[in-house]
């Protein structure tokens, strides 16, 4: 089983290729952001052209907050994608970015033989008034 890791930051789009049964990173690449993240977005499917289009079992994207209801992995639905973006103003430039890598891993679903979307959140074990203090920091009136 090969896994798609895209991890969509603010400032290049990295992604990895896994083999998970002989545990090892079959590719793995980085793409600076310069102007609009959908055209860079469109160099992944490039560069897995490149590479002999691998087959990829499955997609995984880093989003840094999936709100009060995701609080570990998922596999990303219309439901899933809706909370990312009811969380925005936990992480408003990051989830906006993993949105865009999530429409774009879409377009690149056919290749795939079982297309799974996987969500991971890091802020699981964030405390609260850290979290209170970085929306009151992006704007937030009511948390």
């Amino acid at each position: 089983m090969k896994i798609l890791v895209i991890n969509c930051g603010s400032s290049s789009i990295k992604f990895s290729i896994f083999d998970i049964e002989n545990n090892e990173q079959v590719l793995k690449s980085e793409i600076k952001i310069f102007s609009e993240i959908e055209n860079e977005l469109e160099q992944i499917s490039e560069i897995l052209k490149k590479a002999g289009n691998p087959p990829i079992n499955a997609i995984a994207h880093r989003v840094i907050h999936g709100g009060n209801k995701f609080h570990d992995s998922a596999i990303i639905n219309d439901e899933v994608i809706s909370a990312i973006k009811s969380a925005i103003i936990f992480a408003p430039q990051h989830n906006l970015l993993a949105l865009a890598g999530i429409a774009m891993a879409k377009k690149i679903g056919p290749t795939c033989h079982r297309l799974q979307f996987s969500i991971l959140l890091f802020i699981k074990q964030c405390p609260t008034t850290q979290l209170l203090t970085r929306c009151r920091k992006n704007g937030a009136t009511r948390v």
